[in-house]
């Protein structure tokens, strides 16, 4: 219910405004999903809340999709500014934007963040290193 009454308040926003270039996909199944995250020039996540490592940040930097993300909660751990997408002041719009068009306005930029983004996903984020951490913890509480 209130993802539909912020859908329509957005589409209403858009509409008001002139922004006709915003396109509003609805629900997506996986595929459309990876697709529109891998056609993607980069992700942005405007969070206001601290959150804890979010769906799709991860999904994007998989897709080797930078992210643009607010300097706080765990976006800094997730996000290395220049690297992977970058950081912007939490709740300073100008700051995204200007990220945002960082971005935007520099292909060879798009290509190392893109990259960069799959390399750190690879590193850090695998499914073999989720299972490696996760079996030395086990390994930890087997033998205290």
């Amino acid at each position: 219910m209130g993802m539909k009454n912020m859908s329509q308040s957005l589409k209403k926003y858009a509409t008001t405004n002139g922004l006709n270039q915003i396109e509003f996909l609805g629900n997506l199944n996986k595929n459309e999903l990876l697709t529109h995250y891998q056609e993607s020039i980069l992700s942005v996540v405007p969070s206001l809340v601290y959150d804890n490592i979010p769906n799709s940040a991860l999904e994007s930097l998989s897709c080797g999709t930078p992210v643009i993300a607010p300097n706080h909660g765990c976006f800094p751990e997730l996000i290395i500014d220049g690297q992977t997408g970058f950081l912007y002041k939490p709740q300073e719009a100008k700051d995204m934007a200007k990220k945002i068009f960082k971005v935007l306005d520099d292909i060879s930029l798009q290509n190392t963040l893109r990259k960069q983004s799959l390399e750190f996903i690879e590193k850090y984020h695998s499914p073999k290193i989720h299972y490696n951490i996760l079996e030395s913890i086990m390994k930890r509480v087997k033998y205290n």
